[in-house]
């Protein structure tokens, strides 16, 4: 009875933000799960599922990736559940099941795509036993919430069913070895020239083998401690990928993906390395999950990035990028890593906020100095821009990295960046924001063009 009650509860409330939307710009919101679960704690474990269950975790890429896979099943006909425009955590993930079933509680789903916050897994998978796991990586995060990857690894690897079907990246030396025993895919991205072999980085999770702690060595890295790695004392190495990257070409926007000793041309969603491993996750797991190679080029094809994750602009030929940079986490490294190796001149505005977090923000400043800031020590950058309410941080961060102090320039507010920043025809402009900062982004996008137009440059 009660569980009946919770799931009434929750499609009222959900009805009635669904009549609010239409005159807000409220997209998605977890209360419905909230009520159901206030009511009946373990509401997840009751209501009814789709025949199909796969979840996508790990601590970068995870939204990226399961929107590509939940945009590129929608194309290939399937009926998705999925929490694309909701929350990662339990709550999310109730109210994306709500949404999903009837009043009386039956499934109107063939297959659920799920977003799983991995600090959830205590939460969810008690309750809910997904068929397949997708992981995208494990790496240093928000450190007072996350503590340590192999501290995330071992929730993971203690709370994910014995039974479920594994997607995981070759190339991670902490995520490839969840559920060792159960059936599992590998996917990773082949060494290209450009890729380095001795590890440069400030911050590496991998620094030891896992098998005997002895210290690791790489055949190549891609980003951070991703790459090829094995140990020279037990002969421990990385799993070979069952779907490999072989190649890109960027020109013309396309990627060779090796399976079975079969080569299949992909259109290559996005240019980033993070971004081939999202691409390389979601036709691991559709074809792991029986659609035809055909389908997945067709359907790959017409998905994309979602806006708040890239948006890109050409004004009177000048290149304005705005590029989401996971906040509060050294993985913007492999954002800034991006950035510098675009060919010519750039401008970079910085303005990686954590003023959602003013409580304890203090305390939170440690990723700032594990990140690579000296990357931006690059001839080809021309100008860095800090802005927002860390623009000191950055500003001492980038004196330490060695960036010269003519290059920075401190602007109090992102709306001032526009008329503050250096305009140049042959300068392209990177924009690198936080999740939480969208709408100052836009800004920024939209005050940059229209000086770039009004100055006719």
């Amino acid at each position: 009875m009660r569980f009946i009650i919770a799931l009434w509860a929750a499609k009222i409330v959900g009805f009635l933000l669904t009549i609010a939307s239409k005159f807000t710009s409220m997209r998605g919101t977890n209360f419905p799960g909230e009520v159901a679960l206030r009511i009946c704690p373990n509401f997840i474990g009751k209501v009814d599922k789709p025949g199909k269950i796969a979840v996508v975790t790990g601590t970068n890429g995870k939204t990226t990736t399961s929107n590509l896979i939940s945009s590129a099943l929608e194309e290939c006909g399937f009926n998705v559940l999925s929490n694309k425009y909701g929350s990662n955590i339990k709550t999310g993930i109730a109210t994306a099941l709500i949404n999903g079933v009837t009043w009386s509680n039956r499934s109107q789903k063939e297959i659920a795509l799920l977003e799983v916050d991995e600090r959830s897994s205590v939460r969810v998978y008690p309750y809910m036993k997904p068929d397949y796991v997708i992981c995208t990586n494990l790496s240093r995060d928000t450190i007072m919430r996350n503590a340590h990857p192999y501290y995330i690894f071992n929730m993971l690897d203690t709370y994910l069913p014995d039974d479920a079907t594994m997607i995981l990246n070759a190339d991670d030396v902490i995520s490839s070895r969840l559920k060792l025993n159960n059936k599992r895919f590998y996917y990773g991205y082949d060494q290209q020239p450009s890729d380095p072999t001795e590890d440069t980085h400030l911050v590496n999770d991998a620094k030891v083998c896992p098998v005997c702690q002895s210290l690791l060595k790489y055949n190549y890295l891609k980003y951070d401690h991703i790459g090829n790695a094995y140990c020279p004392d037990c002969g421990y190495h990385s799993p070979v990928a069952d779907f490999s990257v072989e190649a890109v070409d960027y020109e013309k926007k396309k990627m060779v993906l090796r399976n079975e000793g079969a080569q299949t041309e992909y259109h290559l969603i996005s240019d980033t390395t993070f971004n081939i491993y999202n691409e390389a996750a979601a036709v691991a797991f559709l074809t792991v999950l029986g659609v035809p190679t055909e389908k997945i080029q067709n359907a790959l094809a017409k998905v994309s990035i979602v806006d708040s994750r890239l948006r890109e602009e050409t004004c009177n030929g000048i290149r304005i990028s705005g590029i989401m940079s996971k906040g509060l986490t050294p993985a913007c490294n492999a954002v800034l890593d991006y950035t510098v190796s675009q060919p010519g001149d750039k401008a970079i505005v910085l303005y990686l906020e954590d003023k959602h977090e003013l409580a304890v923000s203090s305390e939170r400043i440690t990723w700032i100095w594990d990140s690579d800031f000296e990357l931006l020590k690059d001839a080809s950058v021309k100008e860095i821009i800090v802005t927002g309410f860390r623009r000191h941080d950055f500003y001492y961060r980038l004196l330490l990295a060695d960036v010269p102090a003519e290059k920075i320039v401190m602007v109090d507010e992102p709306k001032g960046v526009a008329e503050k920043m250096t305009l140049d025809r042959k300068r392209s402009i990177f924009i690198l924001t936080d999740i939480y900062s969208v709408p100052e982004r836009d800004l920024m996008i939209r005050t940059i063009s229209e000086r770039i137009e009004r100055e006719g440059l």
